[in-house]
């Protein structure tokens, strides 16, 4: 919801005419809080900046004055920012650019249409089959137009997005968990299709309750599996452990269920911290 929101402000804010002075604010306000949840989102904002470049660089000086209060309000976290990419350096695997672009799209073509990242040998190429046949089906009846439609620059700032990351990915590695780094691309993939819905010239209300009840049966997927009852989802103690030490490499660090405490403790000399919770 906070990235779709995002999306939406940079829309009216920056690509319609006439744009809009208060979603240029509180696109200033939703960006700034944007970099303190994830630091991914600056690689959006840029994204924001090639897109008017491309289409309305007449709201360039509203969107350099909003960047500016953003880098202003970041500036005291840099620190800290830096000090976490320094310690995901061990999360992440070298990859080829062809692997890099690979598991962006996977990821995002999870998030909107019928497939798991998980899946592999016939069920992943079942779930690639039934997704180009809704795209087809949807495309042919439907008959979307997108010319001279504003919208447009949501689509062009969404390829571009997918472009960034499989660069960056290159150059940096490909993150363990893919997903979890690549979560606030999953509105405006979201926000692609209903873009798409939207330009619909025949069977638009048709083709929008066949895609909502795909997306429902999905989206109800895989929130069982992330979070089964009691709807706890798993900490991520490798990150804190990561993070320690990077601080102090000359103390190792382990992490341990709290249920082996004990036994952990006849072994050890130094003090074990059990983690509140099931891992």
């Amino acid at each position: 919801l906070f990235g779709a929101v995002l999306t939406w402000l940079f829309f009216e804010g920056f690509l319609v005419a006439p744009a809009a002075r208060r979603a240029q604010i509180w696109y200033t306000v939703f960006a700034l809080a944007g970099l303190y949840t994830q630091y991914y989102v600056g690689f959006v904002l840029a994204v924001h900046l090639l897109t008017l470049l491309a289409l309305r660089r007449g709201t360039l000086r509203a969107f350099f004055a909003s960047m500016a209060v953003v880098a202003l309000g970041f500036a005291p976290f840099v620190r800290v920012a830096l000090s976490h990419v320094a310690a995901s350096g061990s999360f992440v695997s070298r990859a080829t650019f062809g692997h890099a672009a690979h598991e962006v799209a996977n990821v995002v073509f999870a998030f909107v249409l019928p497939h798991e990242v998980d899946w592999s040998g016939a069920a992943k190429v079942g779930g690639f089959v039934v997704s180009a046949a809704l795209l087809a089906g949807v495309c042919v009846l439907g008959r979307p137009n997108l010319r001279g439609n504003p919208t447009a620059g949501i689509v062009l700032q969404w390829v571009l997005c997918l472009a960034v990351f499989a660069v960056l990915f290159g150059f940096s590695g490909v993150p363990v968990d893919p997903m979890r780094h690549l979560v606030i691309m999953a509105p405006s993939s979201v926000l692609i299709t209903c873009v798409l819905l939207s330009s619909l010239t025949r069977e638009r209300t048709r083709a929008i309750a066949v895609t909502a009840a795909v997306f429902a049966v999905f989206a109800a997927g895989t929130l069982w599996s992330s979070y089964r009852p009691p709807l706890a989802k798993k900490g991520d103690w490798q990150r804190v452990a990561a993070m320690l030490a990077q601080a102090d490499p000359a103390t190792p660090i382990a992490i341990f269920p709290a249920e082996l405490a004990l036994p952990l403790d006849v072994y050890l000399s130094k003090p074990v911290i059990p983690i509140p919770r099931a891992m």
